[in-house]
């Protein structure tokens, strides 16, 4: 029996594989995350549209139109998505870029309903930008 020879326990050799892959999993971290930011197409968008609660929205039960004023304090943006709730059923249009306000302004928007709405909502399109 030879002394002074002995080998590594099970547990420092565990710990130090634990040890190498950590090392491994922040080197690659490490190259890899700065690559896929850099191949991400980031754009920060400020889509801020509100519905005026006065003066211009209105319903016209003559008519069964619904005006509705919308603010847009945000960007410019591709066109509107308008959702109605009528009672509990939904219907919703798109409103194209010419219908829609530009940035800081309101615009009307009127539509020939069935019924009067119990809801509107309202939701920005926008368009990604290459």
């Amino acid at each position: 029996m030879k002394r002074g020879k002995k080998g590594i326990s099970s547990i420092i050799a565990t710990i130090l594989i634990l040890l190498v892959v950590v090392a491994a999993i922040t080197i690659i971290w490490a190259a890899i995350l700065p690559t896929i930011k850099n191949s991400l197409d980031e754009t920060e968008f400020n889509a801020d549209l509100t519905i005026s609660k006065s003066g211009y929205t209105y319903w016209d039960k003559n008519n069964n139109i619904t005006c509705v004023q919308i603010m847009n304090n945000g960007d410019e943006i591709e066109g509107i998505a308008l959702i109605f709730t009528i009672n509990k059923e939904s219907y919703s249009e798109t409103i194209s870029k010419s219908e829609t306000p530009s940035k800081n302004q309101a615009k009307k928007i009127c539509r020939k309903l069935p019924g009067k709405p119990n809801e509107i909502k309202v939701a920005p399109i926008i368009k990604k930008r290459r």
